[in-house]
């Protein structure tokens, strides 16, 4: 058996998009930005913390493509599987247990905002896209505002 099919159990013929979480809005101390009036992305009415607003961004986007990737959401381990209650019409599979890299390495984009998986799931080559409420948050990407496109992290 193939890791993505163990993982996310589709094959090849599926793209596979991982959403690493942060941290819930329910754990304030990770969930809130110092920055939040200067938010650019808003998400949407479902929640308000870092981590909501970049899953309803991501899950806006998928919306939008013809042939719908498969999407897997990796909460951090104090997360609950309520804090993604209002998400997961949208999520095909929710992954709570087993290796988190091994997760990362299965999937062909690994999506979050600024959690260290991210930069772990570049080292090897997997693509990852951070998604930032605003450009200040950029320094709290993995690899800090240092990163360029080039190198595994658009913001």
């Amino acid at each position: 058996m193939t890791l993505r099919r163990r993982a996310f159990g589709v094959g090849l013929d599926k793209v596979v998009i991982l959403f690493v979480s942060k941290g819930s809005e329910r754990c304030r101390r990770l969930a809130l930005s110092p920055w939040r009036d200067r938010y650019t992305l808003k998400g949407d009415e479902r929640g308000e913390g870092r981590t909501e607003v970049a899953l309803a961004e991501c899950l806006i986007a998928v919306e939008g493509i013809v042939r719908r990737p498969h999407v897997g959401l990796r909460p951090r381990p104090k997360d609950v599987y309520g804090d993604f209650g209002p998400y997961l019409a949208q999520i095909d599979s929710l992954a709570t247990d087993g290796d988190p890299l091994e997760l990362a390495y299965g999937a062909d984009l690994v999506v979050g905002a600024t959690t260290s998986l991210l930069a772990e799931a570049a080292l090897p080559g997997t693509p990852v896209l951070s998604i930032l409420s605003c450009q200040e948050e950029a320094a709290l990407a993995p690899g800090g505002a240092g990163w360029k496109r080039d190198q595994a992290c658009i913001y």
